[in-house]
């Protein structure tokens, strides 16, 4: 491989990496939403079992 190719595939690399960053950010998100979510719920449980 010569120089030219081995910017190419870094480049490559450097933009799929940070697509994998985001979408994990994004699943993170999502599960501490659906964890709010749920314990918001067991609250309500209780209460209503109070």
């Amino acid at each position: 491989m010569n120089e030219n190719n081995l910017k190419i595939w870094a480049l490559g690399a450097e933009i799929v990496g940070g697509i994998a960053v985001i979408l994990s950010l994004g699943v993170v998100a999502y599960e501490l939403n659906q964890s709010n979510v749920q314990a918001e719920l067991n609250t309500n449980a209780l209460e209503i079992s109070a």
